[in-house]
């Protein structure tokens, strides 16, 4: 492979890792903010 090549898959992994690490914060922040609110939907819903 030329090293163009490799700046390109370089760059493209750090890119993908950078979405993913975002993905999964913003994921989790998510949950932290209405988690609670579902489980109570949850809890109060029919049994």
């Amino acid at each position: 492979m030329r090293s163009y090549q490799w700046a390109t898959v370089a760059f493209t992994a750090l890119a993908v890792i950078a979405f993913y690490a975002l993905l999964f914060s913003s994921a989790k922040d998510i949950g932290a903010r209405f988690g609670p609110r579902l489980q109570d939907m949850e809890e109060s819903g029919p049994q």
